[in-house]
C-alpha cells in the first residue's frame, strides 16, 4: 500500500472522562502506527468523535494527515448521499466515511451513525471496512454482522497499542514498609472538614488541552483523571485548586463538608444531570481549626432575599438551601433533574481561592480511600495519615496493621 491509499480511524461517541486504559484509545494508537508503517495519507474528520486525539497523534508520529470537513471542497455531495437522507447521521461523518479509501473501525454503538455508514458502505461493495479487534470495543452482534458483509478484522499486537513515545514510562514502586492504617473518629467527636475528589473529564485545572492530549497519548503518570487520579494529583501538588462551579459572581472556592465521614455514605447521590456521583469515597480530612486560620467559613443557606442583603466579604459564602423550582420548559428539557434538593444536608463549608497544603502538619491530614489497593497507592505519595472509608474496621489482610487513631 502507498501514501495514495487515504485513511480515517473513526469510532462512535465516546465517555467524557477518558481512562489512560480506554479499549479505544489503545486502538487509536495502533491505527496510528498502522497508518504510518503502510504510508499511508490519515484523513482527519473535523469534529468527529476522537479526532482531536487522531490529529494529535498524527503530530507526534508525524504522519502525513490531511483534515477533512463538509466545507473543504473536496467530496461531491452525491458522495455522501447514498444513506436514506431522512437517517439523521451528521453530515461531517458522512464526509469522512466518502472521502476514505480505508476505515479502521473503533468502538461502535448498535444501530448509531458509524454503524448504519459502514454497514451501508459494505452492502453496496465499496469495502475498505476494517474492525480493529480490542477487547470490549464493538458488541459481538454489531462485529459478527460487518464481518458477515465483508469487513476485515485486524488484531493490533501490545506494542502497536503502547504509548506514544519510545522513552520508558517510570513506574511508581511502593515503599517496602508496611502500609499503616488508621481508623477515624466517630460522629461524636469529630473534628474535621473534609474535602471528596472526584473525576476530571478533560485538562485539569491549569493545563492545556494539548498536554492533556499529550498525557493520554504518552501515557505519562498524570493522565488518570478519576477520583483517585484526582486525589493522588493533589497529593502530589500539595494544592487544593479552587472552583467557581459553586460559589456566585465567579469566585473560586474549595468545598467542603462539615459532616463526619461516618456519615458521609448518607449524602452520596449519583446526579443524572451532572452524570456523576456527589460525595466519592476518595478525599481528604482537614482538622477545622487549622482551616479556620486560613479563612475558611461555614455557607450562609437562604433564599433570594438573603442573598440581597449579604454584604460583599460574604457573598462567596452564600449557597441556597433549596433548589429553585423549574419552568416547564426548563423541566422538559432536564428530565433527570431532580424536582428538590435540599442543600443544607451538605453542611458545605468554603474557603476562597486555592488552598495551600504544604504547611499541613499530619496530625491535621487524613486521608480516605475506600480499599486497600488504593491506599498502597496513595501511600506513595501522601505525607498524611490514610484510612478506609466507608468501614475503617474492613479486614485489609496480614500485610497491613492498624495504627494510632486521628
Amino acid at each position: 500500500m502507498g501514501a495514495s491509499i487515504r485513511t480515517a480511524i473513526v469510532m462512535s461517541r465516546l465517555p467524557r472522562l477518558v481512562p489512560p486504559d480506554a479499549p479505544w484509545l489503545l486502538g487509536v494508537r495502533a491505527g496510528l502506527r498502522r497508518v504510518r508503517d503502510r504510508g499511508q495519507l490519515l484523513l482527519i474528520g473535523t469534529g468527529t468523535a476522537g479526532c482531536e486525539f487522531v490529529r494529535r497523534g498524527a503530530e507526534l508520529l508525524d504522519l502525513n494527515h490531511e483534515r477533512v470537513s463538509p466545507s473543504s471542497g473536496s467530496i461531491e455531495p452525491e458522495q455522501c448521499s447514498s444513506l436514506d437522507p431522512t437517517i439523521a447521521i451528521p453530515e461531517r461523518d458522512r464526509t469522512l466515511a466518502a472521502a476514505a479509501d480505508e476505515l479502521l473501525v473503533l468502538g461502535l454503538r448498535s444501530n448509531g451513525h458509524w454503524h448504519r455508514l459502514l454497514r451501508d458502505r459494505l452492502r453496496t461493495g465499496a469495502g475498505g471496512v476494517t474492525l480493529v479487534d480490542l477487547p470490549n470495543l464493538e458488541g459481538a452482534t454489531v462485529r459478527d454482522e460487518l464481518a458477515s458483509l465483508g469487513a476485515a478484522v485486524w488484531k493490533p499486537t501490545s506494542v502497536e497499542t503502547g504509548p506514544l513515545s519510545s522513552v520508558p514510562v517510570r513506574v511508581a514502586t511502593l515503599s517496602e514498609d508496611i502500609l499503616e492504617l488508621v481508623p477515624f473518629l466517630a460522629a461524636d467527636g469529630w473534628v474535621s472538614l473534609s474535602h471528596t475528589t472526584r473525576g476530571c473529564p478533560g485538562p485539569w485545572p491549569e493545563q492545556s488541552p494539548e498536554d492533556y492530549l499529550d498525557s493520554l497519548l504518552l501515557s505519562r503518570s498524570d493522565a488518570d483523571h478519576s477520583p483517585v487520579g484526582t486525589l493522588e494529583r493533589i497529593l502530589q501538588q500539595q494544592r487544593l485548586i479552587a472552583s467557581a462551579r459553586t460559589a456566585r459572581e465567579g469566585v473560586r472556592v474549595v468545598s467542603f463538608t462539615a459532616s463526619p465521614l461516618s456519615l458521609l455514605p448518607e449524602l452520596r447521590r449519583f446526579r443524572p444531570h451532572r452524570s456523576r456521583w456527589d460525595f466519592e469515597p476518595f478525599g481528604l480530612c482537614l482538622r477545622r481549626s487549622w482551616l479556620e486560620e486560613r479563612g475558611a467559613r461555614p455557607v450562609i443557606y437562604g433564599d433570594e432575599v438573603t442573598w440581597r442583603d449579604l454584604n460583599t466579604n460574604d457573598r462567596p459564602f452564600f449557597q441556597l438551601a433549596q433548589s429553585q423550582p423549574r419552568a416547564p420548559a426548563e423541566a422538559a428539557a432536564e428530565e433527570q433533574m431532580p424536582a428538590h434538593i435540599d442543600w443544607t444536608i451538605e453542611r458545605e463549608w468554603r474557603h476562597i481561592g486555592d488552598l495551600d497544603l504544604s504547611q499541613l502538619p499530619r496530625e491535621c491530614g487524613l486521608i480516605f480511600v475506600p480499599n486497600y489497593a488504593t491506599a498502597r497507592r496513595i501511600a506513595t505519595v501522601s505525607s498524611w495519615p490514610i484510612t478506609l472509608w466507608p468501614d475503617p474496621a474492613v479486614e485489609v489482610g496480614e500485610e497491613s496493621r492498624v495504627g494510632s487513631g486521628q
